[in-house]
């Protein structure tokens, strides 16, 4: 039932704007800026990390579930994120650290709120 609610309230704020008025926190690691609606952060299972939130890019806003499953190619840690687009998630693996890594961002931020620490 709270995942039915929570994915209610994240349409419902995309649908009449409401995100333009939420707390955003804007992060930027050596690249573009990217932020968050804090407000719209659900946690579905705290053990593994994996959440959903509205996040903000230059090409506006998007519902995105972010998965940790502890895989790592040549030492880098990779996170899944699955962007919501026609009521389907379009999922990839994103770099935690690195220039390119601006989902690696929100992950690290989300990250030290739920747990207390920074991601290493």
């Amino acid at each position: 039932m709270k995942k039915i609610m929570a994915m209610s309230m994240l349409m419902f704020a995309l649908a009449f704007n409401i995100y333009h008025t939420a707390e955003a926190v804007d992060l930027s690691y050596r690249g573009p800026t990217i932020s968050y609606d804090e407000h719209s952060l659900y946690v579905i299972d705290r053990d593994r990390l994996e959440f959903r939130v509205v996040q903000f890019t230059g090409s506006g806003a998007d519902t995105a579930w972010y998965q940790w499953r502890g895989e790592y190619v040549n030492n880098q840690p990779f996170v899944r994120v699955g962007i919501l687009s026609n009521g389907e998630y379009h999922w990839r693996k994103y770099p935690v650290w690195g220039e390119e890594a601006p989902y690696g961002v929100i992950f690290r931020n989300v990250w030290k709120r739920v747990y207390g620490y920074g991601f290493s």
